[in-house]
């Protein structure tokens, strides 16, 4: 009983350690870029800030917008790791301004 427990526990080190799986859940794809929309927040302790349409602060890596930006639309992909030492970090590939609703739409 004892060494399946150690079993398991050194198969989700590994998984951890290679990118397989983050605390948040499995680690995303390589192969699947995904679309974030929020506005930068300025630096934080080593990589620029992002602050997601929902109000989570995430970190970037990439090519990440320049401050003052106003709403951006990011594509890229969640790092299983950061290297921000801040909370999530997003590795940014392309980012675009957002659509806005033009004002004369009705």
């Amino acid at each position: 009983m004892q060494r399946t427990t150690r079993r398991r526990a050194a198969a989700a080190c590994i998984a951890l350690a290679v990118g397989l799986a983050t605390p948040w859940g499995p680690a995303v794809s390589a192969a699947e870029p995904i679309e974030i929309a929020g506005t930068p927040a300025g630096r934080g302790v080593v990589c620029p800030q992002f602050r997601l349409d929902d109000g989570e602060l995430v970190s970037l890596t990439g090519e990440a917008p320049p401050e003052g930006a106003g709403r951006v639309v990011l594509s890229g992909r969640w790092q299983p790791r950061s290297p921000c030492m801040q909370g999530r970090s997003f590795r940014v590939e392309t980012f675009r301004p957002a659509e806005t609703p033009s004002s004369t739409d009705e």
